[in-house]
């Protein structure tokens, strides 16, 4: 018979299989999707807004009846910012009632409605974006018609009258226009000052006087341009000028912004291609290519996917990119919690590196048409949104990658994958091992329990093994009991039973120690493949909105990548799209190639006039970042044109730029500011525009600090690597090795945006915020004492004076002078030196006593007279100490023995170190002993004077005691006899102790010093004293090269 369904059954049936009500799908959906514009807020808006902000004539220019008119704003700017309620222009009127003007205020439900729209991303159905009319405004004819928007033309070299000083071109045109001023070069530099000048500009070291005396010696005709050529090809030129070219690239070892200034472990690898590309001469136009686009420029996508391992030149190009990562970047893989991270975290990135190109490449600054046209240049907000847009196919904000992550493999494709089936295979044969190694301690844990089990009484054994097979929840209290009481013997864990099993059975660390040995083996297989910082593109195709005012969170219509018109060029800037299926957009690398055709405007001017700039202390052009309206014009426009024309036209060599710079008569002058010539030229040019005599130039922070250190002897020499680690003490002074030598040249210490060394950063190195084009200088009286105080300059100054004294023993001084300052001595500076020396070496003698006035022995205090005592000599001196015999304790049990800075009195034998005095007058005594045993009663000291008896006495026991004996008088000869006695009881009576015997002058001021330590000596020999003159001397050049270390002359290149 069928089954009849119950009616209350057959209506629950039909709940559960028919559709819900449509008015209960609409409320789910209410509640789910997101607010649309259309049909959410413009009712609202219509409702308290249409009489001022509706129509063809809207109030303020403000039009809210469109989401993109919303958007554009009117007078006062954007009316929202997406997904940022809060900081939007209409929220602040309308959740504080001040608008509507007329009619009712918006309810509360009708203000969320807006607030969660706007915060929700402002969705609408009309997806459309308004043309920002101020963005794209055009510029007159007369903005674009300036020296620097057109292409360098190449002038004829000028003919000036004093045909004898032209070496080349470029003195041609500065003679030409010094003789329109009649006005002369100054006279020529001496040989000492042209090789410290050429060394330090190119080189950034000091030349060592043996290259000094080379150069000087050296009787070719031809030995001042021998000397450029081998100064360029030194290694040491590409660390001097990769520093520089590091400032305009904004390079920091770590990524800023946020206060952790977390390290970046790659970007060093940026470092050594820049130093490696100025040694090799990389031609110009390539190492800009390489940097901007090294990717796209070697076809890296395609080597990777197809070649069995990449070139050094893919590496290199690979490497390069670099560049385009050296804005500060602090992204984090969790950034894309944080609400609107593109404007707060990833533009400001973006924008950084778009201004370290433009201000390193081009001399120019975009960095206001960021959120307006510019006010001085020909330049749009809208060709600033396309240049930026070339770098989004690699900084693409909705595609971001972290800073960290952002790295590639110096591999190939099938280098990773062979590394990956090594990897699967080494994990197999490393997961079986770890296996049989579990397998063999659950086997041996077992014995172990079975063994130990045995031991426990049989009434309670089964009990005591079912407790503990049974769960702890499911356990009787007996049960419990057992558990806790014989569980950690039975089932011992981690150390314990590593410990038991080893006790209990031999073969068991044998065993698991082979197979870690196995495992440690399998994991030496694995590839690893080392990484570098690089810019390569996401995948997708991005998006670049011009952003209102330069607000992320208010954007405009799209852009695509583009190039300021100002520029004119003969090849315009072109780029097509190549396709969905590339896996590089070709963006940077049509920017690249824009950017280094022969004749740019801007490309070769901007860097031959920062190489100027660099060998004379000023550029053609003064402000070197800036070539348009706001810069300043150039001195001389003709050689200035003449010199970025050479660069491109002579396969863009840097190295020959240099060459014909310092080859010229105008570099080879004096920078001396005096004379009948200096009179005239300071009242037509007292800027030295014209170059009528050499700049005197200020050593930038590398160099000083490399320089001391090279003359010190502890300058490093290789080259390249993970940067040198700075360390921050407690102070707040940054240093290198604890100050100590050696140490690394400049340039390979990591520079960290939030510590930079304290003695670079003193002497003007840049912080990097984005870049630096132009150090500042700056003069304070940290400077000084830093170079006299710190413990880099104090441990530099006394190695120098030790390489003083073993290059030239017969004239050490001389030799630090010539080495410190380029020049040796005349006549003058031969005087003061030999005064000085004479000063400070009596004063240094003056502050130490002679070792003959200490002794050295036992005996006691006379009981009838107090100021006589019983000093017998020590017999023995063996292993730096003083005792009674051969052997220590003599015979097995006399303790009595002094060294230099302790000592042990005997049973009957008070140890006594006797001084006597070789002067009259007035004295003190300081100093401390110490008994560092926690056992015995201590020990105890007397000091008793030939002349006036007993001093002083104290005991010291368990810890450490300062003494002071004042007012000591003292005529010569007499004696002071510091006594140490066990204290009555000899028990744990080593002692260490330093007593400073003080000579004072009328007013108690210190003029001499005897240190029972340094003075401390074994059986004298004739001569001995000499070491204490030899050491004053020595202590007297330390104290001269610490002057020449801190001089003004050590610090200026001329």
């Amino acid at each position: 018979m069928p089954r009849i369904l119950q009616p209350w059954r057959f209506l629950l049936l039909l709940t559960v299989l028919l559709p819900a009500p449509a008015f209960a799908q609409e409320a789910d959906n209410e509640e789910t999707r997101p607010l649309v514009f259309e049909t959410d807020v413009l009712p609202i808006l219509k409702a308290h807004c249409a009489e001022c902000h509706f129509g063809e004539r809207p109030k303020a220019g403000l039009d809210l009846t469109r989401r993109a008119t919303i958007l554009k704003g009117g007078m006062s700017g954007p009316a929202i910012r997406i997904s940022a309620a809060e900081s939007s222009l209409i929220w602040e009127v309308l959740k504080t009632n001040r608008m509507p003007l007329k009619g009712p205020a918006l309810s509360n439900e009708e203000k969320g409605v807006l607030r969660t729209w706007i915060n929700e991303g402002a969705e609408a159905n009309d997806k459309e974006i308004l043309a920002v009319d101020e963005a794209t405004d055009v510029y007159q004819p007369a903005d674009f018609d300036y020296w620097s928007f057109h292409p360098p033309q190449l002038p004829t070299v000028p003919s000036p009258r004093q045909q004898h000083l032209v070496r080349n071109p470029v003195d041609a045109f500065l003679l030409k226009q010094l003789e329109a001023h009649q006005l002369d070069y100054s006279p020529e530099a001496d040989r000492n000052t042209l090789i410290r000048r050429l060394s330090m500009n190119l080189l950034g070291l000091i030349p060592s006087p043996t290259e000094i005396d080379q150069f000087i010696d050296d009787p070719s005709p031809d030995a001042y341009e021998q000397l450029v050529d081998r100064l360029l090809a030194s290694p040491r030129y590409g660390e001097r000028w990769g520093r520089h070219w590091l400032d305009v690239a904004g390079y920091s070892d770590s990524a800023g912004v946020l206060s952790a200034d977390q390290d970046r472990q790659l970007i060093w690898r940026y470092r050594d291609y820049v130093i490696q590309a100025f040694n090799r001469d990389l031609p110009y136009d390539r190492f800009l290519q390489q940097q901007l686009a090294g990717d796209e420029l070697s076809d890296y996508w395609s080597h990777f996917n197809n070649d069995s391992v990449l070139s050094s030149e893919i590496v290199d190009s690979l490497t390069a990119t670099g560049f385009l990562r050296t804005a500060p970047d602090a992204s984090r893989p969790d950034f894309n919690t944080i609400k609107n991270v593109n404007g707060q975290y990833y533009y400001p990135t973006i924008d950084a590196q778009l201004e370290i190109v433009a201000s390193s490449l081009m001399g120019i600054s975009v960095k206001c048409a960021k959120c307006h046209n510019h006010k001085f240049d020909p330049l749009t907000q809208q060709e600033y949104y396309q240049l930026q847009s070339i770098l989004m196919s690699a900084y693409n904000p909705d595609k971001w990658i972290p800073f960290r992550d952002r790295t590639r493999a110096i591999a190939t494709q099938k280098q990773l994958d062979q590394a990956s089936q090594r990897d699967q295979e080494v994990n197999a044969e490393v997961a079986r091992l770890k296996k049989e190694i579990a397998e063999l301690e659950d086997k041996y844990k077992q014995q172990l329990q079975n063994e130990r089990l045995a031991t426990i009484p049989g009434p309670i054994r089964n009990d005591v093994e079912l407790a503990l097979h049974t769960e702890k929840e499911k356990q009787t209290s007996i049960q419990k009991y057992l558990a806790d009481k014989f569980g950690s013997f039975l089932q011992p864990t981690g150390d314990e039973l590593a410990s038991a099993l080893a006790a209990s059975f031999p073969s068991y660390p044998i065993e698991t120690k082979e197979k870690n040995l196995a495992i440690a083996a399998q994991e030496r297989q694995r590839i690893q493949f080392d990484r570098v910082y690089a810019l390569y593109d996401v995948e997708g195709d991005p998006s670049t909105p011009l952003l209102r005012r330069g607000d992320a969170q208010t954007p405009g219509p799209q852009v695509s990548p583009g190039v300021p018109r100002l520029m004119e060029t003969s090849t315009p800037f072109r780029w097509d799209s190549p396709g969905d299926n590339a896996r590089s957009s070709g963006r940077r690398l049509a920017l690249a190639r824009w950017l280094t055709q022969p004749r740019h405007p801007l490309t070769a001017r901007v860097m031959v006039n920062r190489i100027w700039f660099h060998h004379f202390g000023e550029g053609i052009i003064s402000t070197v970042d800036d070539f348009g309206w706001a810069g300043e014009s150039p001195t001389h426009p003709e050689l200035l044109d003449y010199l970025a024309i050479e660069l491109a036209d002579h396969n863009w060599s840097v190295k020959q730029i240099h060459r014909l710079i310092v080859t010229s008569t105008a570099y080879r002058q004096q920078s001396l500011n005096e004379g009948e010539l200096a009179d005239r030229a300071n009242r037509q040019d007292p800027h030295n525009r014209l170059l009528w005599r050499q700049n005197l130039r200020r050593l930038e922070a590398e160099p000083l600090r490399d320089s001391i250190l090279q003359l010190a002897g502890g300058l490093e020499s290789h080259m390249y690597g993970y940067p040198v680690a700075v360390t921050q003490r407690s102070n707040g002074e940054v240093v290198v090795n604890d100050g100590k030598l050696p140490q690394r040249r400049s340039i390979y210490l990591r520079v960290k945006r939030s510590a930079p060394l304290s003695i670079l950063q003193l002497f003007d190195q840049p912080d990097i915020e984005t870049n630096c084009t132009r150090r500042s200088i700056s003069t304070v009286p940290l400077q000084a004492l830093s170079l006299l105080n710190s413990d880099v300059a104090s441990h530099a100054a006394a190695s120098f004076a030790d390489r003083a004294i073993r290059e030239s023993p017969q004239d050490p001084a001389g030799w630090a002078y010539l080495a410190a300052l380029s020049r040796a001595p005349g006549q003058e500076p031969r005087n003061f030196i030999s005064l000085f020396m004479k000063e400070q070496t009596a004063l240094h003698l003056a502050g130490t006593g002679q070792k003959k006035d200490w002794q050295f022995g036992y005996g006691t205090a006379s009981d009838q007279d107090t100021s006589k005592v019983d000093f017998t000599h020590f017999p023995t001196f063996a292993k730096n100490q003083w005792q009674l015999g051969p052997d220590y304790p003599f015979r097995g049990s006399y303790w009595a023995g002094l060294n230099a800075t302790a000592g042990h009195p005997g049973s009957d034998k008070p140890v006594i170190a006797q001084w006597t005095s070789p002067h009259a007058g007035r004295f003190r005594i300081r100093g401390f002993t110490e008994h560092p045993s926690p056992a015995g009663n201590g020990i105890r000291t007397t000091v008793i004077s030939s002349r006036q008896g007993q001093l002083s006495q104290w005991e010291t026991a368990h810890g450490k005691k300062q003494i002071q004996v004042d007012n000591i008088e003292v005529h010569l000869g007499d004696q002071l006899w510091l006594i140490t006695d066990m204290n009555g009881e000899l028990t744990s009576d080593n002692f260490n102790w330093t007593i400073l015997i003080e000579q004072l002058d009328g007013a108690g001021e210190v003029t001499k010093t005897w240190d029972s330590t340094a003075g401390f000596h074994g059986p004298l020999k004739d001569g001995d004293d000499q070491e204490i003159i030899h050491t004053a001397r020595r202590k007297a050049l330390v104290d001269l090269c610490h002057i020449l270390l801190a001089s003004n002359g050590f610090a200026y290149i001329d």
